[in-house]
């Protein structure tokens, strides 16, 4: 509401949250932190924060904004689950999430599908949580986390 009562000039926000707005003109973005291309957006000319930040320091924190972004609400399962049935579930959810009468009902609410699946998945948690001692420190400080 504040975006379209033009309250706020700007927002850092996920698409998912800004589609509607986006969809009717209401808001466009700006900058994206992913490298991944969005469905509905011209991304060819839609700059990315990594052309902006060139330290690796700088990459590596941008690395735990964009991953944890591309996330989104993961589902997970608990830790030390055997093989076979990590197999079972990863591929029911994959089943579900390609599901026509789901995808379907999520368009209709203006929802763009983009799941993550699986080892992909698990290797964006961990390249964002393997951050140095001096990231891990900076990322306290600006959450305001007392070392």
């Amino acid at each position: 509401m504040a975006i379209m009562r033009g309250d706020v000039g700007a927002t850092i926000n996920s698409y998912d949250n800004l589609f509607n707005f986006i969809r009717e003109g209401e808001a466009r973005v700006l900058l994206k932190f992913t490298k991944k291309n969005i469905t509905g957006l011209d991304n060819a000319n839609l700059p990315t924060a990594w052309d902006i930040v060139t330290s690796e320091k700088g990459r590596r924190l941008l690395a735990v904004v964009a991953q944890l972004g591309e996330i989104g609400r993961l589902t997970t399962a608990p830790p030390n689950v055997p093989a076979d049935r990590l197999a079972v579930l990863r591929d029911a959810y994959k089943k579900a999430m390609m599901d026509p009468e789901l995808i379907k009902e999520g368009q209709k609410e203006g929802f763009e599908f983009d799941p993550g699946y699986g080892d992909d998945v698990l290797k964006l948690v961990k390249d964002a949580l393997n951050q140095p001692a001096e990231n891990v420190a900076l990322l306290k400080e600006i959450i305001g986390k007392k070392q």
